[in-house]
């Protein structure tokens, strides 16, 4: 099993006293999942929490991607060994 609600999202850091927006997590979101190499592919929809779950992956590593709210490409490899779920989180600013 492989599930989230976040990747780390590459956004230039906010300049010194500005106010930082509240994180908001992506509702109704597709994430997409694929093997190193792109000819496998999974893909869900995030939940109203942003949560989201890949069930039945098999070991090896696999790129996670999403859109950002900016509509910007967000992704992330992702190592997938037995028995050992991973959480990652997508985040929105």
């Amino acid at each position: 099993m492989w599930s989230s609600s976040t990747i780390p999202e590459r956004a230039p850091l906010p300049a010194a006293g500005a106010a930082r927006q509240p994180l908001v997590p992506l509702q109704n979101q597709m994430v997409e999942i694929c093997s190193r190499d792109g000819t496998t592919c999974q893909s869900q929809f995030t939940g109203s929490t942003g949560y989201f779950e890949f069930d039945g992956l098999q070991q090896g590593t696999y790129k996670l991607q999403t859109r950002g709210s900016d509509g910007g490409l967000l992704d992330s490899e992702v190592q997938v060994l037995p028995g050992e779920p991973k959480e990652l989180s997508v985040i929105a600013r």
